[in-house]
């Protein structure tokens, strides 16, 4: 963290890297990152960790924002586009004290055509 601080400034974007989680929710996500890799034709990292500590012009348009879990797929691509250096942080995901995870069963298949299907939205619809 104190590397991250130390260079941080406002044309400075920090993200999240998720550790600590299931090899299943892993996996999924893995195999997205590869399909995101191939429509960006850049490598994806990890996009849904929090905390995010983004400069507030890159949200300026937050009223294009999708109102849906893609939404930190929208801030990752905006981050990137915003020709900003983006940072990540190493997070650890610990487990959950109630609930389960949407990337099991059939939800993860709707999931990942949800982030297919804006991927193809913020390549070549914006």
């Amino acid at each position: 963290m104190e590397n991250i601080t130390k260079n941080y400034s406002n044309d400075c974007s920090i993200l999240s890297i998720r550790s600590g989680r299931k090899f299943r929710e892993y996996f999924i996500t893995f195999q997205l990152f590869l399909i995101l890799s191939c429509i960006f034709l850049r490598k994806v990292k990890e996009f849904n960790g929090q905390p995010k500590i983004i400069p507030k012009e890159i949200l300026k348009d937050i009223d294009v924002l999708p109102n849906d879990f893609t939404i930190d797929l929208n801030i990752w691509y905006l981050c990137n586009q915003s020709g900003n250096n983006v940072m990540y942080l190493n997070t650890i995901q610990f487990e959950r004290d109630s609930g389960e995870s949407s990337w099991g069963g059939f939800s993860s298949l709707s999931l990942l055509l949800s982030y297919i299907r804006r991927a193809l939205v913020l390549k070549y619809v914006n």
